[in-house]
């Protein structure tokens, strides 16, 4: 045992000597009588643990110590993405590892549902209860939930390179000899093309999805002719998409930023390779900042603070010139009028540019009537439900974004649940256990936990168990 004079702790750490990786781990506080009393951390059954789970478990022991001798206890929400943070990287080194962890998928369980309690259940700092918040401030942090643990897409993958390479990939069909087995590339099209700007646009990654737009065909073409200083209908088509897409004020963000929810604690996030530095300060529609994202954060001014600093450290790290910071004025603290207002002048917008008018015409009209595929895709984004083909997880965060960006945080679990009969989803084991949190049901969240792994003496499992049940409960 080892101990601090100077906090009065103690840890304990005790080791199986017929399983070196076999260890329990304890912290121990001296109250104001000076008598000792004992947190246990981990405990197991001596079935032994993988040398990841062991580094994991100093990590979140160490976070835990920080986290105590702070001044900021009360900021639990701090402890609980570092908690994820050690996690998350477990999972990822595991992933790679060539011995597999039997407990892996236990854990990766534990990861979402730690994330789904960290926006649910730990009070914010402006209320007790974060179900009886204002109207649209768990809707941002919901939709990085839903976009991390339930549609993690990957755009980078080999398939979408591959397509996106071609010269005219919006005319690609596969044929029954090449079938397409990546999530991006299948939905209701037949051309995966447009199944992957479907999903992009579905999910508010609407960066990537304007990325993917300027491979197509026509685009590049209007690109080609807007530099020769010839502009026709369907090159005003695609420079009103660029508009709405790259100025959309979506809870979450427009996709161009990392949905773990770990980025505003982390200092060494990987470097971004994308030449964004026009699109991300440049702004598209009048009224609209390039930072209106971050109306719908708890703390707008702080979160677009942030938001500038990591691109900044991304163009040093890149070599390239700062652009010119446009000032923004956000309020201090979440304001759902100040949000809405932003999203309804945008959304206006957006319908001027893609719906006809009066007289029968609309700036898209031309580009929408040559690719129909656009138009239906297009029209998620005032607020219309998706086609067919997306997952109930998809269909939730559509709406969310573009239908319901201010629901009030104890309607969430009623729509989940009307987006999952919606797909004839069987709600049991993980759908259950989301409905569960977002009702702020943090008992069954744990008794399910524990089914799930903390049963199965595995000492990581069961010390993420522990901590969810003395934070939640």
């Amino acid at each position: 045992m080892t101990s601090s004079p100077t906090s009065n702790r103690a840890r304990a750490l005790a080791w199986d000597p017929t399983s070196p990786f076999t260890c329990s781990i304890a912290s121990s506080n001296l109250n104001d009588t000076n008598e000792a009393s004992l947190d246990i951390l981990l405990s197991h059954d001596g079935t032994g643990i993988h040398p990841l789970e062991t580094t994991c478990l100093s990590s979140l022991l160490d976070a835990r110590d920080a986290w105590l001798e702070s001044n900021t206890k009360h900021q639990v929400s701090h402890l609980s993405v570092d908690y994820r943070r050690a996690l998350c990287e477990c999972l990822i080194q595991l992933k790679q590892d060539d011995e597999a962890s039997d407990n892996y998928e236990s854990l990766a369980l534990m990861y979402a549902m730690m994330h789904l309690n960290e926006v649910y259940l730990l009070p914010a700092s402006s209320t007790v209860d974060r179900l009886d918040g204002a109207p649209g401030s768990l809707t941002a942090n919901t939709i990085r939930y839903l976009r991390t643990h339930h549609t993690p897409y990957d755009v980078n993958s080999d398939g979408v390179r591959s397509l996106l390479e071609m010269d005219q990939p919006e005319y690609y069909t596969p044929d029954a000899t090449t079938p397409i087995d990546d999530p991006l590339l299948v939905g209701p099209f037949d051309q995966p093309y447009y199944n992957l700007v479907f999903h992009l646009i579905n999910l508010g990654q609407v960066v990537n999805a304007w990325s993917v737009l300027t491979r197509h065909s026509s685009c590049r073409r209007a690109e080609e002719e807007s530099m020769r200083g010839s502009i026709n209908k369907e090159g005003n088509g695609w420079s009103a998409l660029r508009a709405v897409l790259l100025s959309a004020p979506l809870p979450g963000g427009r996709g161009d930023e990392d949905d773990s929810g770990l980025i505003p604690y982390n200092e060494e996030e990987e470097e971004d390779d994308e030449d964004d530095e026009g699109i991300y300060y440049e702004r598209c529609i009048d009224e609209i900042s390039p930072g209106s994202t971050c109306l719908w954060e708890e703390n707008p001014k702080v979160a677009n603070r942030e938001r500038n600093q990591r691109y900044h450290r991304q163009c040093i790290r890149r070599g390239a010139d700062l652009p010119k910071e446009e000032v923004e004025v956000l309020p201090e603290r979440y304001t759902e009028g100040v949000a809405m207002n932003t999203f309804s002048h945008w959304q206006r917008v957006a319908r001027s540019h893609m719906q006809p008018g009066r007289m029968g015409d609309h700036v898209c009209g031309a580009l929408f009537s040559r690719f129909p595929q656009l138009e239906q895709i297009c029209s998620v984004l005032l607020g219309r439900p998706p086609v067919g083909g997306a997952s109930w997880s998809e269909l939730l965060v559509s709406e969310l974004l573009y239908s319901r960006p201010n629901i009030a945080p104890g309607d969430i679990a009623v729509r989940a649940r009307v987006a999952m009969g919606h797909c004839g989803v069987e709600i049991e084991g993980q759908e259950s256990m989301v409905l569960k949190v977002m009702e702020g049901s943090a008992g069954d969240v744990i008794s399910s936990m524990f089914d799930y792994g903390g049963a199965s003496g595995a000492a990581l499992p069961a010390t993420l168990v522990s901590e969810n049940e003395h934070r939640f409960i």
